[in-house]
């Protein structure tokens, strides 16, 4: 169609399109010419369409909103989404624009933006060329013409894993040992919750999208013949709607055992509001939105709709909470770790192929339709760990404060202190290096656990070189032994935390020589 002779529509018209309820693909209702869309009962509604229409000239906005309203109906909420963001992001970082339908404007975006951001107009353009062709007046055939010849780079797949970038790419195994250890140490001393310690727990074992976990109910997961599993509900497939679809996955015992804790605590928290709720308990999401059930009574699976699950945006909020009560750091940046579901989805693809595992095998793990986004992890399968010594762990403990327990100056110090049974032994046993300040019975490992666990009083004159000299032995051997350095590295944060203790005790006699000098 020759947009440069469509017609305008009667303003009374456009007003009267503009405010008729359009439905998305998802399914949801939604109004062009309202503040905020939702798209997706998996997401909350988007806000940036009042700052986008200013990239457009006036007579342009009401076009574009019923253009990309259209759009919403065949595409996914991602999709439009990202068609908003980046214009937001392209308005933003650009002072000049103030039509980007004209052909100069939009040319001289792809300076502006650079060749790692291209992907974003290209996104655009697609749009603009859907809104051309569906007939609807503001894209111009000059503009479509001009547009089509520029060259844009697309997104480039895998680059964060191909880079290893340490902000958005896999995590390095001592970074996956520490959250791991952050996440048990903290559910075991009170400070996580079950359900940011679940959400974590799944993604580190694994991987899975955000907008799988959220789908899953507590009927997906079983035990049978001593063996655990799950159904996973499959997402970004195409034609494949809510829970349409799913790939079975065996996990492991800790990960369905904290779904039960799960389970006990929404059924605890719906049965103030639902009073049979635990008759269908197995209907229940794992991740719900708890003021959804707050209306209709729950008698069957049938009274479950997705608004019953909770949002992508809110399962990210439950990372951020763990990623503040763990604190864990970077041996690579100094700076705390940042928890994302991409993040350990990445980690899940390199550790498999690092094990020597080829894209069929990564594929399946990672419930992609075919291999063409595993590769990456394939040729990049080069040695991520880290190949530690006592050079580098000396400069790497500083950064990655592995240590997590409290030091003190003695026994007399320690919580516990005049308890004989709370020392911590060397591991030939002949010298003790602290205090364990838990009541119970600990299975752990001691001394290795010990460095990496809140409850560990090391003292400051204690043999911890010994321990040290140990680990890096061990390493060493288990090194020589299989010539793997993933088995090696087991116990790299254990090294860390260690070597962590020994900078600490340092500092210590440090400040205790400088008091007794000026006293």
């Amino acid at each position: 169609m020759n947009n440069n002779y469509a017609v305008e529509i009667d303003y009374g018209d456009l007003q009267r399109l503009l405010l008729a309820t359009h439905v998305s693909r998802a399914g949801e209702e939604f109004i062009p010419s309202a503040d905020t869309w939702s798209l997706s009962s998996q997401d909350k509604s988007h806000s940036l369409l009042n700052r986008v229409e200013n990239a457009f000239i006036l007579a342009h906005r009401p076009y574009f909103r019923l253009a990309l309203a259209r759009y919403a109906s065949i595409n996914s909420a991602d999709a439009v989404y990202n068609i908003i963001n980046y214009l937001s992001m392209i308005f933003n970082s650009t002072d000049q624009l103030t039509n980007i339908l004209d052909p100069i404007q939009f040319i001289s975006l792809k300076a502006n933006r650079g060749k790692s951001r291209e992907y974003q107009l290209a996104t655009i353009r697609g749009f603009f060329r859907y809104w051309h062709h569906s007939g609807l007046w503001g894209v111009s055939d000059e503009f479509i013409s001009a547009a089509v010849k520029v060259k844009l780079s697309g997104n480039e797949k895998g680059r964060s894993v191909r880079e290893k970038c340490p902000f958005t790419g896999p995590y390095t195994p001592i970074e996956m040992q520490g959250t791991i250890t952050g996440i048990n140490n903290a559910f075991a001393n009170r400070k996580l919750e079950v359900t940011p310690y679940l959400a974590t727990l799944m993604l580190a074992q694994r991987g899975v999208r955000r907008s799988q976990a959220v789908q899953l109910v507590f009927g997906d997961f079983t035990k049978q013949n001593g063996k655990f599993s799950v159904n996973m509900p499959r997402a970004k497939q195409r034609g494949v709607d809510y829970r349409e679809a799913f790939t079975k996955f065996g996990i492991s015992e800790d990960l369905y055992n904290a779904t039960m804790l799960q389970k006990h605590h929404v059924v605890e928290q719906l049965s103030v509001f639902q009073p049979d709720i635990d008759s269908v308990s197995d209907c229940l999401p794992v991740f719900s939105n708890f003021d959804a059930f707050r209306g209709q009574i729950i008698r069957s699976k049938n009274d479950i709709t997705p608004h019953h699950h909770s949002t992508r945006e809110r399962f990210s909020d439950l990372l951020e909470v763990t990623e503040r009560v763990i604190d864990i750091y970077s041996e690579r940046t100094g700076m705390r770790l940042h928890l994302t579901s991409a993040r350990f989805r990445r980690s899940m693809g390199t550790d498999l192929a690092r094990e020597g595992h080829g894209v069929a095998v990564i594929q399946i793990a990672l419930d992609h339709n075919d291999h063409q986004n595993c590769g990456v992890y394939t040729e990049t399968s080069a040695e991520f760990a880290t190949r530690l010594d006592m050079r580098i762990g000396k400069l790497l403990a500083p950064m990655a404060q592995a240590f997590a327990g409290v030091l003190v100056k003695n026994e007399k110090s320690a919580l516990r202190g005049n308890d004989p049974r709370s020392r911590v032994r060397t591991q030939d046993g002949e010298g003790n290096i602290g205090n364990c300040g838990e009541m119970g019975f600990c299975g752990a490992h001691a001394p290795i656990a010990c460095y990496t666990c809140v409850k560990f009083q090391p003292w400051l004159d204690a043999p911890h070189e010994e321990v040290l000299i140990e680990l890096y032995e061990e390493r060493e051997s288990t090194l020589a032994l299989t010539g793997d350095e993933t088995m090696a590295g087991i116990l790299d944060r254990q090294i860390l935390a260690v070597e962590d203790v020994i900078n600490r005790c340092a500092e210590m006699k440090q400040n205790i020589e400088k008091e007794a000098d000026r006293g």
